[in-house]
Protein backbone atom coordinates (compact mmCIF):
# COMPACT_ATOMS: atom_id res chain seq x y z
CA UNK A 1 0.00 0.00 0.00
CA UNK A 2 2.60 2.52 1.31
CA UNK A 3 4.53 1.92 -2.65
CA UNK A 4 1.55 2.67 -3.98
CA UNK A 5 1.28 5.78 -2.61
CA UNK A 6 4.72 6.94 -3.36
CA UNK A 7 4.04 5.96 -6.70
CA UNK A 8 1.12 8.34 -7.00
CA UNK A 9 3.40 10.79 -4.68
CA UNK A 10 5.70 10.60 -7.95
CA UNK A 11 3.36 10.95 -10.48
CA UNK A 12 1.55 13.66 -8.79
CA UNK A 13 4.91 15.50 -8.77
CA UNK A 14 5.83 14.98 -12.46
CA UNK A 15 2.24 16.56 -13.28
CA UNK A 16 3.16 19.44 -10.96
CA UNK A 17 6.17 19.82 -13.22
CA UNK A 18 4.92 19.39 -16.37
CA UNK A 19 1.84 21.81 -15.44
CA UNK A 20 3.85 24.71 -14.45
CA UNK A 21 6.02 24.22 -17.80
CA UNK A 22 2.09 24.20 -19.63
CA UNK A 23 1.32 27.26 -18.65
CA UNK A 24 4.31 29.12 -18.21
CA UNK A 25 4.29 31.16 -21.66
CA UNK A 26 0.94 32.04 -20.85
CA UNK A 27 2.12 33.64 -17.36
CA UNK A 28 5.00 35.50 -19.04
CA UNK A 29 2.59 36.84 -22.41
CA UNK A 30 -0.94 37.87 -20.77
CA UNK A 31 -2.06 38.35 -24.25
CA UNK A 32 -1.54 35.07 -25.38
CA UNK A 33 -4.32 32.39 -25.82
CA UNK A 34 -4.48 28.32 -26.26
CA UNK A 35 -4.58 26.67 -29.23
CA UNK A 36 -5.85 23.64 -30.34
CA UNK A 37 -3.16 21.33 -30.49
CA UNK A 38 -0.76 23.34 -27.95
CA UNK A 39 -1.72 23.50 -24.89
CA UNK A 40 -4.92 21.41 -25.36
CA UNK A 41 -2.57 18.55 -26.46
CA UNK A 42 -0.24 18.75 -23.54
CA UNK A 43 -3.23 18.24 -21.26
CA UNK A 44 -4.88 15.09 -22.87
CA UNK A 45 -1.28 14.04 -23.19
CA UNK A 46 -0.83 14.14 -18.82
CA UNK A 47 -4.50 12.76 -19.00
CA UNK A 48 -2.80 9.46 -19.97
CA UNK A 49 -1.51 9.59 -16.21
CA UNK A 50 -5.05 9.56 -14.32
CA UNK A 51 -7.11 12.32 -14.58
CA UNK A 52 -7.37 11.79 -10.23
CA UNK A 53 -3.34 12.51 -10.69
CA UNK A 54 -4.34 15.65 -12.82
CA UNK A 55 -7.02 17.00 -10.44
CA UNK A 56 -4.87 16.92 -7.79
CA UNK A 57 -1.78 18.27 -9.32
CA UNK A 58 -3.71 20.98 -11.11
CA UNK A 59 -5.13 21.63 -7.37
CA UNK A 60 -1.86 21.68 -5.41
CA UNK A 61 -0.11 23.87 -8.57
CA UNK A 62 -2.54 26.87 -7.87
CA UNK A 63 -2.64 26.40 -4.37
CA UNK A 64 1.06 27.68 -4.58
CA UNK A 65 0.62 30.26 -6.73
CA UNK A 66 0.31 33.66 -6.38
CA UNK A 67 -3.39 35.54 -6.88
CA UNK A 68 -2.21 37.13 -10.10
CA UNK A 69 -0.99 33.46 -11.28
CA UNK A 70 -3.63 32.05 -9.85
CA UNK A 71 -6.42 33.78 -12.06
CA UNK A 72 -3.95 33.60 -15.50
CA UNK A 73 -4.08 29.74 -15.09
CA UNK A 74 -8.07 29.39 -14.08
CA UNK A 75 -8.61 31.32 -16.98
CA UNK A 76 -5.95 29.51 -19.32
CA UNK A 77 -8.64 26.18 -18.35
CA UNK A 78 -11.97 27.36 -18.62
CA UNK A 79 -11.06 28.55 -22.20
CA UNK A 80 -10.20 24.69 -22.72
CA UNK A 81 -13.65 23.79 -21.25
CA UNK A 82 -12.41 20.38 -20.25
CA UNK A 83 -14.57 19.08 -17.71
CA UNK A 84 -11.92 18.07 -15.42
CA UNK A 85 -11.72 21.87 -14.58
CA UNK A 86 -15.09 22.24 -13.15
CA UNK A 87 -13.92 19.73 -10.48
CA UNK A 88 -10.53 21.57 -9.84
CA UNK A 89 -12.31 24.83 -9.04
CA UNK A 90 -14.59 23.27 -6.95
CA UNK A 91 -12.48 21.08 -4.90
CA UNK A 92 -10.17 24.80 -4.76
CA UNK A 93 -13.78 26.31 -3.40
CA UNK A 94 -13.96 24.29 -0.55
CA UNK A 95 -11.13 24.21 0.90
CA UNK A 96 -12.27 27.10 3.90
CA UNK A 97 -8.57 27.76 4.62
CA UNK A 98 -7.02 29.04 1.20
CA UNK A 99 -7.25 32.37 0.48
CA UNK A 100 -9.94 34.60 0.22
CA UNK A 101 -8.91 35.94 -3.27
CA UNK A 102 -8.56 32.53 -4.55
CA UNK A 103 -12.06 31.37 -3.53
CA UNK A 104 -14.06 33.92 -4.80
CA UNK A 105 -11.74 34.01 -8.50
CA UNK A 106 -13.06 29.69 -8.61
CA UNK A 107 -16.70 30.67 -7.84
CA UNK A 108 -16.76 33.93 -10.13
CA UNK A 109 -15.48 31.26 -13.19
CA UNK A 110 -17.66 28.80 -11.91
CA UNK A 111 -20.81 31.11 -12.41
CA UNK A 112 -19.74 32.06 -15.66
CA UNK A 113 -18.55 29.62 -17.09
CA UNK A 114 -19.57 26.28 -15.49
CA UNK A 115 -23.25 27.41 -15.23
CA UNK A 116 -22.83 27.14 -10.99
CA UNK A 117 -26.14 28.44 -9.26
CA UNK A 118 -25.22 31.88 -7.58
CA UNK A 119 -27.06 30.68 -4.35
CA UNK A 120 -25.48 27.50 -3.48
CA UNK A 121 -22.44 30.08 -3.17
CA UNK A 122 -21.60 30.97 0.50
CA UNK A 123 -23.05 33.92 1.70
CA UNK A 124 -19.52 36.15 2.21
CA UNK A 125 -18.49 34.55 -1.83
CA UNK A 126 -22.02 36.27 -2.59
CA UNK A 127 -21.50 39.57 -1.38
CA UNK A 128 -18.11 39.94 -3.33
CA UNK A 129 -19.48 38.93 -6.58
CA UNK A 130 -22.37 41.03 -6.06
CA UNK A 131 -20.07 44.48 -5.58
CA UNK A 132 -17.98 43.29 -8.51
CA UNK A 133 -20.78 43.57 -10.74
CA UNK A 134 -22.40 46.98 -9.29
CA UNK A 135 -18.46 48.45 -9.54
CA UNK A 136 -18.96 47.17 -13.31
CA UNK A 137 -22.65 49.01 -13.92
CA UNK A 138 -21.68 51.98 -12.02
CA UNK A 139 -20.67 55.42 -13.77
CA UNK A 140 -21.47 59.25 -13.88
CA UNK A 141 -25.18 58.44 -14.29
CA UNK A 142 -25.72 55.79 -12.10
CA UNK A 143 -28.78 57.00 -9.64
CA UNK A 144 -27.88 58.03 -6.20
CA UNK A 145 -29.64 54.49 -4.83
CA UNK A 146 -26.49 52.61 -6.95
CA UNK A 147 -24.33 54.89 -4.81
CA UNK A 148 -25.93 53.60 -1.39
CA UNK A 149 -26.11 49.73 -2.90
CA UNK A 150 -22.43 50.46 -3.35
CA UNK A 151 -22.07 52.01 0.01
CA UNK A 152 -23.28 49.47 1.87
CA UNK A 153 -21.56 46.75 -0.04
CA UNK A 154 -18.58 48.21 1.29
CA UNK A 155 -19.13 48.76 4.50
CA UNK A 156 -19.63 45.02 5.14
CA UNK A 157 -16.19 43.80 3.59
CA UNK A 158 -13.02 43.56 4.45
CA UNK A 159 -9.90 44.69 3.25
CA UNK A 160 -8.81 41.78 1.65
CA UNK A 161 -12.95 40.57 0.28
CA UNK A 162 -12.44 44.61 -1.34
CA UNK A 163 -9.34 43.58 -3.20
CA UNK A 164 -10.84 40.32 -4.56
CA UNK A 165 -13.77 42.11 -5.93
CA UNK A 166 -12.07 44.96 -7.61
CA UNK A 167 -9.12 42.42 -8.86
CA UNK A 168 -12.12 40.27 -10.38
CA UNK A 169 -13.90 43.27 -12.21
CA UNK A 170 -10.35 44.22 -13.32
CA UNK A 171 -9.99 41.01 -15.19
CA UNK A 172 -13.20 41.53 -16.93
CA UNK A 173 -12.96 44.63 -18.40
CA UNK A 174 -10.10 46.95 -19.30
CA UNK A 175 -7.94 49.00 -17.35
CA UNK A 176 -9.90 52.27 -18.93
CA UNK A 177 -13.26 51.17 -18.12
CA UNK A 178 -12.48 50.20 -14.65
CA UNK A 179 -11.64 53.53 -14.00
CA UNK A 180 -14.53 55.02 -15.18
CA UNK A 181 -16.56 53.06 -13.13
CA UNK A 182 -14.37 53.87 -10.08
CA UNK A 183 -13.89 57.48 -10.20
CA UNK A 184 -17.44 58.66 -9.17
CA UNK A 185 -16.67 56.63 -5.91
CA UNK A 186 -14.32 58.31 -4.84
CA UNK A 187 -15.09 59.73 -1.41
CA UNK A 188 -17.24 56.77 -0.49
CA UNK A 189 -15.35 55.46 2.10
CA UNK A 190 -11.73 55.77 2.96
CA UNK A 191 -11.34 51.75 3.50
CA UNK A 192 -12.42 51.64 -0.40
CA UNK A 193 -9.82 54.26 -1.24
CA UNK A 194 -6.96 52.25 0.47
CA UNK A 195 -7.79 49.07 -1.06
CA UNK A 196 -7.73 51.14 -4.51
CA UNK A 197 -4.16 52.78 -3.56
CA UNK A 198 -3.08 49.17 -3.14
CA UNK A 199 -4.85 46.92 -6.51
CA UNK A 200 -4.54 50.10 -8.97
CA UNK A 201 -1.23 50.41 -9.87
CA UNK A 202 -1.11 46.36 -10.39
CA UNK A 203 -3.27 46.69 -13.32
CA UNK A 204 -2.67 50.58 -14.55
CA UNK A 205 0.10 52.78 -13.18
CA UNK A 206 -0.50 55.59 -15.74
CA UNK A 207 -4.53 55.95 -14.48
CA UNK A 208 -3.67 55.28 -11.65
CA UNK A 209 -1.55 58.07 -11.36
CA UNK A 210 -4.64 60.96 -12.32
CA UNK A 211 -6.90 58.60 -9.90
CA UNK A 212 -4.75 59.21 -7.19
CA UNK A 213 -4.20 62.96 -7.52
CA UNK A 214 -8.36 63.40 -7.19
CA UNK A 215 -8.10 61.75 -4.06
CA UNK A 216 -5.39 62.95 -2.53
CA UNK A 217 -7.01 66.58 -3.23
CA UNK A 218 -10.47 65.38 -2.27
CA UNK A 219 -9.31 63.12 1.07
CA UNK A 220 -6.88 64.61 4.03
CA UNK A 221 -7.08 61.18 5.79
CA UNK A 222 -3.11 61.03 6.75
CA UNK A 223 -2.91 57.29 6.43
CA UNK A 224 -4.27 57.24 2.90
CA UNK A 225 -2.09 60.55 1.52
CA UNK A 226 1.31 58.62 3.31
CA UNK A 227 0.04 55.58 1.14
CA UNK A 228 -0.47 57.61 -2.05
CA UNK A 229 2.84 59.36 -1.73
CA UNK A 230 4.48 55.90 -1.34
CA UNK A 231 3.07 54.92 -4.49
CA UNK A 232 3.36 57.43 -6.53
CA UNK A 233 7.43 57.55 -5.52
CA UNK A 234 7.63 53.68 -6.73
CA UNK A 235 5.80 55.44 -9.98
CA UNK A 236 8.85 58.26 -10.33
CA UNK A 237 11.63 55.16 -9.51
CA UNK A 238 9.76 52.59 -12.67
CA UNK A 239 10.07 56.35 -15.05
CA UNK A 240 6.41 57.38 -14.90
CA UNK A 241 6.10 60.68 -14.83
CA UNK A 242 4.84 62.22 -11.95
CA UNK A 243 3.42 65.93 -11.39
CA UNK A 244 5.06 65.75 -7.50
CA UNK A 245 3.55 69.83 -6.94
CA UNK A 246 0.10 67.58 -6.93
CA UNK A 247 1.23 65.36 -4.11
CA UNK A 248 2.24 68.23 -1.48
CA UNK A 249 0.39 68.85 1.51
CA UNK A 250 -1.10 72.62 1.57
CA UNK A 251 -0.99 74.81 4.52
CA UNK A 252 -4.57 75.16 4.65
CA UNK A 253 -6.79 77.28 7.29
CA UNK A 254 -8.87 74.83 9.42
CA UNK A 255 -11.63 77.78 9.57
CA UNK A 256 -12.02 77.63 5.86
CA UNK A 257 -12.23 73.81 5.56
CA UNK A 258 -12.78 70.35 7.27
CA UNK A 259 -14.39 66.92 6.62
CA UNK A 260 -17.20 65.41 8.09
CA UNK A 261 -17.75 62.31 10.23
CA UNK A 262 -20.95 60.72 10.59
CA UNK A 263 -22.54 57.66 12.95
CA UNK A 264 -25.66 56.89 14.47
CA UNK A 265 -27.64 54.32 16.78
CA UNK A 266 -30.94 52.95 17.12
CA UNK A 267 -32.70 51.61 20.38
CA UNK A 268 -34.92 48.40 20.22
CA UNK A 269 -38.54 49.04 19.95
CA UNK A 270 -40.26 49.89 22.84
CA UNK A 271 -43.83 50.48 24.42
CA UNK A 272 -45.25 47.26 22.79
CA UNK A 273 -43.04 48.27 19.32
CA UNK A 274 -44.42 51.44 18.40
CA UNK A 275 -42.03 53.68 19.67
CA UNK A 276 -37.98 53.76 19.05
CA UNK A 277 -34.98 56.43 20.10
CA UNK A 278 -32.88 57.67 17.09
CA UNK A 279 -29.55 58.97 18.18
CA UNK A 280 -26.62 60.31 15.51
CA UNK A 281 -24.31 62.40 15.35
CA UNK A 282 -22.48 64.91 12.70
CA UNK A 283 -18.87 65.78 13.77
CA UNK A 284 -16.96 68.29 12.13
CA UNK A 285 -13.59 69.36 12.09
CA UNK A 286 -14.27 73.06 12.61
CA UNK A 287 -17.27 73.21 14.47
CA UNK A 288 -17.28 70.02 16.44
CA UNK A 289 -19.94 67.58 17.34
CA UNK A 290 -23.42 67.54 17.15
CA UNK A 291 -25.85 65.22 18.72
CA UNK A 292 -29.00 64.74 17.81
CA UNK A 293 -31.85 63.06 19.63
CA UNK A 294 -35.16 61.85 17.86
CA UNK A 295 -38.49 59.83 19.27
CA UNK A 296 -40.27 58.12 16.54
CA UNK A 297 -43.77 56.38 16.56
CA UNK A 298 -44.87 54.05 14.39
CA UNK A 299 -48.50 55.69 14.03
CA UNK A 300 -48.06 59.50 15.03
CA UNK A 301 -44.43 60.00 13.55
CA UNK A 302 -41.68 61.94 14.81
CA UNK A 303 -42.74 63.18 18.20
CA UNK A 304 -39.86 64.56 20.15
CA UNK A 305 -36.34 65.86 18.55
CA UNK A 306 -33.13 67.90 20.19
CA UNK A 307 -29.62 68.76 19.49
CA UNK A 308 -26.60 69.58 21.53
CA UNK A 309 -23.18 70.10 20.69
CA UNK A 310 -20.96 67.65 22.86
CA UNK A 311 -17.25 65.86 22.58
CA UNK A 312 -16.41 62.43 21.27
CA UNK A 313 -16.41 61.52 25.30
CA UNK A 314 -20.02 62.62 25.68
CA UNK A 315 -21.65 60.76 22.60
CA UNK A 316 -20.20 57.34 24.36
CA UNK A 317 -21.38 58.15 28.20
CA UNK A 318 -24.65 59.36 26.20
CA UNK A 319 -24.91 56.42 24.79
CA UNK A 320 -23.81 54.29 27.80
CA UNK A 321 -26.87 56.06 29.79
CA UNK A 322 -29.65 54.57 27.77
CA UNK A 323 -28.03 51.09 27.79
CA UNK A 324 -27.06 50.43 31.41
CA UNK A 325 -29.27 53.61 33.14
CA UNK A 326 -32.47 53.06 30.56
CA UNK A 327 -31.87 49.54 30.28
CA UNK A 328 -33.04 50.51 26.86
CA UNK A 329 -30.61 47.74 24.07
CA UNK A 330 -28.85 50.55 21.58
CA UNK A 331 -27.19 49.30 18.15
CA UNK A 332 -24.97 50.87 16.01
CA UNK A 333 -26.16 51.66 12.48
CA UNK A 334 -25.32 54.35 10.10
CA UNK A 335 -26.19 58.23 10.02
CA UNK A 336 -28.08 57.35 6.85
CA UNK A 337 -30.40 54.95 8.00
CA UNK A 338 -31.12 57.25 10.83
CA UNK A 339 -31.74 59.99 8.56
CA UNK A 340 -33.89 57.58 6.67
CA UNK A 341 -36.16 56.57 9.79
CA UNK A 342 -36.25 60.36 10.42
CA UNK A 343 -37.58 61.74 7.08
CA UNK A 344 -40.24 58.67 7.32
CA UNK A 345 -40.86 59.75 10.90
CA UNK A 346 -41.27 63.51 9.50
CA UNK A 347 -43.99 62.44 6.46
CA UNK A 348 -46.51 60.72 9.06
CA UNK A 349 -46.09 64.01 10.82
CA UNK A 350 -46.74 66.05 7.89
CA UNK A 351 -49.93 63.60 7.07
CA UNK A 352 -51.60 63.89 10.44
CA UNK A 353 -51.92 67.44 10.29
CA UNK A 354 -49.36 68.69 12.55
CA UNK A 355 -46.71 70.50 13.47
CA UNK A 356 -42.76 70.17 13.86
CA UNK A 357 -40.67 70.00 16.14
CA UNK A 358 -38.83 73.60 16.50
CA UNK A 359 -35.41 72.09 16.88
CA UNK A 360 -36.22 69.91 14.02
CA UNK A 361 -37.07 73.09 11.75
CA UNK A 362 -33.99 74.64 13.13
CA UNK A 363 -31.86 71.72 12.18
CA UNK A 364 -33.13 70.37 8.89
CA UNK A 365 -30.97 71.98 6.52
CA UNK A 366 -27.93 70.96 8.18
CA UNK A 367 -28.88 67.64 8.21
CA UNK A 368 -29.67 67.29 5.05
CA UNK A 369 -26.65 68.84 3.68
CA UNK A 370 -24.15 66.22 5.97
CA UNK A 371 -25.98 63.15 5.96
CA UNK A 372 -27.36 61.44 2.45
CA UNK A 373 -31.05 59.90 2.86
CA UNK A 374 -30.85 56.24 1.30
CA UNK A 375 -33.99 54.81 -0.84
CA UNK A 376 -34.67 52.09 1.89
CA UNK A 377 -33.98 50.43 5.42
CA UNK A 378 -30.37 49.58 5.87
CA UNK A 379 -31.49 45.91 6.02
CA UNK A 380 -31.52 45.65 2.48
CA UNK A 381 -27.93 46.14 2.67
CA UNK A 382 -27.49 42.47 4.35
CA UNK A 383 -29.90 40.70 2.53
CA UNK A 384 -31.03 41.40 -1.47
CA UNK A 385 -34.51 41.62 -1.86
CA UNK A 386 -34.28 39.33 -4.74
CA UNK A 387 -32.49 36.79 -3.02
CA UNK A 388 -35.62 36.66 -0.38
CA UNK A 389 -37.85 33.80 -1.60
CA UNK A 390 -41.94 34.85 -0.94
CA UNK A 391 -42.94 31.31 -1.77
CA UNK A 392 -41.90 30.45 1.73
CA UNK A 393 -44.09 32.78 3.62
CA UNK A 394 -46.81 30.40 4.12
CA UNK A 395 -44.75 28.28 5.79
CA UNK A 396 -43.60 30.87 8.08
CA UNK A 397 -46.57 32.16 8.76
CA UNK A 398 -47.63 28.84 9.46
CA UNK A 399 -45.05 27.86 11.84
CA UNK A 400 -45.87 31.26 13.74
CA UNK A 401 -47.27 31.54 16.88
CA UNK A 402 -50.36 33.70 17.94
CA UNK A 403 -48.48 35.46 20.52
CA UNK A 404 -45.28 36.04 17.68
CA UNK A 405 -48.35 36.90 15.63
CA UNK A 406 -49.35 39.88 17.83
CA UNK A 407 -46.77 41.13 19.39
CA UNK A 408 -46.08 42.68 15.60
CA UNK A 409 -49.13 44.54 15.67
CA UNK A 410 -51.72 45.65 17.89
CA UNK A 411 -55.25 46.53 16.69
CA UNK A 412 -56.72 49.15 19.45
CA UNK A 413 -59.46 48.25 21.30
CA UNK A 414 -62.15 49.83 19.84
CA UNK A 415 -61.34 48.69 16.64
CA UNK A 416 -61.22 45.37 17.49
CA UNK A 417 -64.63 45.56 18.95
CA UNK A 418 -66.14 47.14 15.51
CA UNK A 419 -64.03 44.20 13.32
CA UNK A 420 -65.54 41.06 15.76
CA UNK A 421 -68.82 42.61 15.56
CA UNK A 422 -68.86 42.60 11.60
CA UNK A 423 -67.16 39.54 11.54
CA UNK A 424 -69.25 37.75 14.04
CA UNK A 425 -72.47 39.03 11.97
CA UNK A 426 -72.94 35.32 10.52
CA UNK A 427 -72.80 33.47 14.28
CA UNK A 428 -76.34 36.00 14.78
CA UNK A 429 -77.94 35.88 11.37
CA UNK A 430 -79.68 32.62 12.51
CA UNK A 431 -79.06 31.25 8.97
CA UNK A 432 -77.37 27.01 9.62
CA UNK A 433 -74.88 26.53 7.47
CA UNK A 434 -72.93 23.04 6.78
CA UNK A 435 -69.27 23.17 8.56
CA UNK A 436 -67.39 23.81 4.35
CA UNK A 437 -69.89 26.62 3.73
CA UNK A 438 -69.55 28.13 6.69
CA UNK A 439 -65.57 28.20 6.78
CA UNK A 440 -66.01 29.67 2.93
CA UNK A 441 -67.96 32.91 4.47
CA UNK A 442 -65.60 32.76 7.37
CA UNK A 443 -62.67 33.58 5.23
CA UNK A 444 -64.40 35.64 2.36
CA UNK A 445 -65.30 37.85 5.78
CA UNK A 446 -61.59 37.96 6.86
CA UNK A 447 -60.44 38.71 3.40
CA UNK A 448 -63.55 41.66 3.58
CA UNK A 449 -62.35 43.21 7.02
CA UNK A 450 -58.16 42.76 6.11
CA UNK A 451 -59.08 44.81 2.87
CA UNK A 452 -60.98 47.47 4.61
CA UNK A 453 -58.71 47.40 7.95
CA UNK A 454 -55.37 47.41 6.97
CA UNK A 455 -55.44 50.60 4.87
CA UNK A 456 -51.72 51.63 2.53
CA UNK A 457 -50.96 53.72 5.58
CA UNK A 458 -51.38 50.71 8.27
CA UNK A 459 -49.69 48.64 6.21
CA UNK A 460 -46.52 50.90 5.82
CA UNK A 461 -46.51 51.35 9.33
CA UNK A 462 -46.55 47.73 9.83
CA UNK A 463 -43.62 47.14 6.76
CA UNK A 464 -41.48 49.84 8.64
CA UNK A 465 -41.76 47.91 11.72
CA UNK A 466 -41.10 44.80 10.26
CA UNK A 467 -37.98 45.72 8.76
CA UNK A 468 -36.56 47.81 11.54
CA UNK A 469 -36.71 44.26 13.48
CA UNK A 470 -35.50 42.50 11.13
CA UNK A 471 -32.49 44.64 11.40
CA UNK A 472 -31.93 44.76 15.22
CA UNK A 473 -32.11 40.92 14.91
CA UNK A 474 -29.40 40.96 12.81
CA UNK A 475 -27.29 43.34 14.47
CA UNK A 476 -27.95 40.56 17.25
CA UNK A 477 -26.67 37.90 15.35
CA UNK A 478 -30.05 36.22 14.62
CA UNK A 479 -29.79 35.95 10.99
CA UNK A 480 -32.69 33.27 10.42
CA UNK A 481 -35.09 35.44 12.34
CA UNK A 482 -33.50 38.65 10.46
CA UNK A 483 -34.76 36.81 7.36
CA UNK A 484 -37.94 35.57 8.38
CA UNK A 485 -39.37 38.84 9.32
CA UNK A 486 -38.02 40.62 6.69
CA UNK A 487 -39.83 38.00 4.33
CA UNK A 488 -42.76 39.14 6.11
CA UNK A 489 -42.31 42.86 5.21
CA UNK A 490 -41.97 41.63 1.56
CA UNK A 491 -45.07 39.96 1.76
CA UNK A 492 -46.77 42.85 3.41
CA UNK A 493 -45.46 45.43 1.65
CA UNK A 494 -45.41 44.07 -2.33
CA UNK A 495 -48.91 42.69 -2.58
CA UNK A 496 -51.40 44.90 -4.41
CA UNK A 497 -54.22 44.43 -2.01
CA UNK A 498 -53.86 44.05 2.17
CA UNK A 499 -56.10 41.10 1.42
CA UNK A 500 -53.62 39.26 -0.84
CA UNK A 501 -51.02 39.40 2.01
CA UNK A 502 -51.32 35.99 4.30
CA UNK A 503 -49.33 37.66 6.73
CA UNK A 504 -51.89 39.94 7.36
CA UNK A 505 -54.68 37.55 6.93
CA UNK A 506 -53.03 35.48 9.95
CA UNK A 507 -52.88 38.63 11.84
CA UNK A 508 -56.18 39.98 11.49
CA UNK A 509 -57.65 36.29 12.36
CA UNK A 510 -55.24 35.91 15.33
CA UNK A 511 -56.52 39.06 16.42
CA UNK A 512 -59.76 38.52 16.11
CA UNK A 513 -59.97 34.79 18.32
CA UNK A 514 -57.70 36.38 20.91
CA UNK A 515 -60.47 39.16 21.29
CA UNK A 516 -63.32 36.71 20.98
CA UNK A 517 -61.21 34.34 23.89
CA UNK A 518 -60.86 37.70 26.08
CA UNK A 519 -64.81 38.80 25.66
CA UNK A 520 -65.90 35.27 26.41
CA UNK A 521 -64.04 35.15 29.67
CA UNK A 522 -65.02 38.33 30.54
CA UNK A 523 -68.85 37.42 30.24
CA UNK A 524 -68.13 33.86 32.32
CA UNK A 525 -66.76 35.85 34.95
CA UNK A 526 -69.59 38.85 34.61
CA UNK A 527 -72.41 35.94 34.96
CA UNK A 528 -70.94 34.43 38.60
CA UNK A 529 -71.22 30.71 39.15
CA UNK A 530 -74.61 29.50 38.69
CA UNK A 531 -76.68 29.55 42.27
CA UNK A 532 -78.77 26.31 41.06
CA UNK A 533 -77.09 23.36 42.71
CA UNK A 534 -77.04 19.59 40.77
CA UNK A 535 -77.89 17.10 43.08
CA UNK A 536 -75.66 14.33 40.35
CA UNK A 537 -72.93 16.78 41.04
CA UNK A 538 -72.97 16.89 44.62
CA UNK A 539 -70.14 14.38 45.92
CA UNK A 540 -70.93 14.88 49.73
Amino acid sequence: MSKEKNIKKEKVKDCIKNLNEMFLPYLKDEDKNPQIGGVEERWIYELSSGEEIVVEAAVKLLEKSDSKSFWRIVDIMCQLRLIMCNEILNQLLSKEKLDEVKRVICADFLIRVWGLEFEKLPEKIKSIIRFKKEILKFNNSSESHDRELLKELIHGLTDKELYSGLLLAAKEVKADELITSIEPLIGISDKFELVLIKLLPEISPESSISLFEKIYAENENKKIRKEINKAVYKFKKSGFAVDEEKFKEEKRNPMLSGRVETGGYVSAMMDGGNIQLIVFYIHHTVKGYHLFTALRSMKEGLVDFSATKVSKKGIKKYIDYIRNERRTPVFQVSAEHCRYLLDESVKIRKSKGKDLNRQYERWKDFIVEHIECPCKAEIYKYFDENDIDKNCIDSIVGQMNPQEILALYLIEDEDIVSLYKKYNEIEKSGIILNETLKKEVSEERIKNLVEEFFTDERRQIIVRKLEELSLLLFLMGQKDESKKFLTLAIDAASVSKSSESLFLKRLMEESLESYRLEYEARKKEEEGPSLIVNPYNDKR
